[in-house]
């Protein structure tokens, strides 16, 4: 029995190789199923698209009848889309991270241009000075609202791209504020001094 063990352990092998490798593509294609549900098609695509990729290739091979080479993609689709789900959840906690944290220098410049608003007030310097801007401070912080929203539901990609973007436009906002009010200021020197006469 001993020698007639590697015989058929080779039988079986040989065998295998002369079947389309069903249950390792299906396997497979349920390991792709759980690495999309994990997100890795948008925080690991590399890995996502290695094994989409390799399962084509599964597919093809089968078709082709080339049953050893189908049964070898088959394995690699699987491996490549475990290895996908791993890195989807810590590619997805940098996203929110890096999303939260331009929240945060978002607020602080929108905080900022109310800060110069106030000084002005107090400078007297009237509402319309700042007309062409306050359209934009009032169109960010409905941004900035919107991202919120995003991370809410888990939309951490959006929200992290929605958020850089906001970033871009807001951060400039409180110089241009304080340009607005020294323009003012510049322009109408007799209003100013009368004011903070008063």
């Amino acid at each position: 029995m001993r020698r007639a063990w590697p015989l058929l352990l080779t039988l079986g092998v040989l065998a295998a190789c002369h079947q389309p490798p069903t249950k390792e593509i299906t396997a497979a294609e349920a390991q792709m199923e759980k690495a999309r549900q994990a997100g890795a098609d948008r925080f690991a695509p590399d890995l996502w698209r290695e094994a989409q990729q390799a399962l084509d290739q599964a597919r093809a091979r089968v078709e082709n009848r080339e049953y050893r080479s189908a049964l070898s993609y088959a394995n690699e689709a699987g491996e490549k889309a475990r290895a996908a789900a791993r890195a989807a959840a810590p590619a997805k906690n940098v996203a929110r991270s890096s999303a939260e944290m331009m929240q945060a220098e978002i607020r602080s410049a929108l905080d900022a241009v109310s800060g110069v608003r106030q000084e002005a007030t107090a400078a007297h310097v009237p509402e319309e000075a700042f007309a062409d801007l306050d359209p934009r401070f009032e169109e960010a912080r409905d941004s900035l609202q919107r991202v919120a929203e995003m991370l809410d539901h888990g939309d951490v990609i959006d929200a992290q791209k929605a958020a850089s973007e906001l970033k871009a436009q807001v951060v400039p906002l409180p110089d241009a504020y304080r340009t607005a009010r020294d323009r003012w200021q510049a322009e109408h020197p007799r209003a100013a001094a009368a004011k903070r006469k008063r």
